[in-house]
């Protein structure tokens, strides 16, 4: 009862400082709020510098509400992790991340980027600074560790450029794989993952096949085994029995008969 009535109260006070509200911006902030008691409080004491304050924490934490995206420090998330890759591809950090936290290291990497592109330096991550991040394109270099990196591996890995299944880490071995693809590629031959060589590898057409090992092989041996393809467990290494498993399915599937896992056999298999 007594919460019901405040929250009337709230609505009067609201009401009748429409004025002051709108002077200093605030109205917004009241909609996307929710009137707990602390709220409620500040409301009708007209503390109205608090509420901005609380609005913007609120946002800065995941809240509810149309405003554009603010991290504060401290704060958890995947989206916090995304941009710490970030940083750390661009160098602004040095050492790889291990968490999804915006600690104190991120926020010394966060002011670095800031003055590097000039932007205003403010340790709340805002719209402004996720759009900037999110339009970087690194490029991936020698000791740098990643899923990013992987992803680029694992082309280089099924088009015979690499002869071991990838971890992420870039090392001497990655920097030849790749320095002989921008060879065959007419690519300059930095041994780097620039955006140019990138590009090419995110074009390449490539296939599964014998010898090859990995969980993306065991992923397409697990749809084999549960349509009856292929007998036994999902390995995660190419070998005969799933070449054979590979050929039956093509020749049901009315594909060239490889007997390789190629775009359209792992297209078709993974619409099983």
């Amino acid at each position: 009862m007594k919460k019901g009535l405040l929250y009337i109260l709230i609505t009067v006070v609201l009401l009748w400082s429409g004025a002051s509200f709108a002077a200093q911006d605030i109205t917004k902030y009241s909609a996307q709020l929710g009137l707990n008691d602390t709220i409620m409080t500040v409301v009708a004491k007209e503390e109205y510098g608090s509420l901005l304050t609380m609005g913007n924490l609120a946002n800065a934490s995941g809240g509810a509400g149309n405003m554009a995206t603010q991290y504060a420090p401290g704060v958890q998330n995947e989206q916090i992790l995304i941009l710490k890759y970030k940083l750390y591809y661009l160098d602004y950090l040095e050492q790889q991340p291990q968490d999804n936290v915006y600690d104190e290291t991120m926020q010394q990497a966060v002011t670095k980027y800031q003055a590097a592109k000039g932007m205003e330096q403010n340790i709340v991550i805002d719209q402004i600074l996720i759009d900037a991040l999110n339009g970087e394109k690194p490029e991936y270099v020698l000791g740098k560790t990643g899923e990013e990196i992987k992803k680029y591996q694992l082309v280089l890995y099924f088009t015979d450029y690499l002869n071991v299944y990838p971890t992420g880490n870039f090392g001497d071995v990655t920097t030849t794989a790749v320095s002989q693809y921008q060879k065959n590629k007419g690519l300059p031959q930095s041994g780097k993952l620039d955006v140019a060589t990138q590009e090419a590898l995110e074009q390449e057409d490539y296939a599964y096949k014998i010898g090859k090992t990995g969980e993306e092989v065991a992923a397409m041996q697990r749809i084999l085994i549960t349509h009856g393809y292929l007998t036994g467990a999902a390995s995660g290494t190419f070998d005969q029995n799933t070449k054979t498993a590979v050929e039956k399915f093509q020749t049901e599937k009315n594909l060239p008969i490889t007997g390789e896992m190629d775009k359209a056999t792992r297209s078709l298999l993974e619409a099983l």
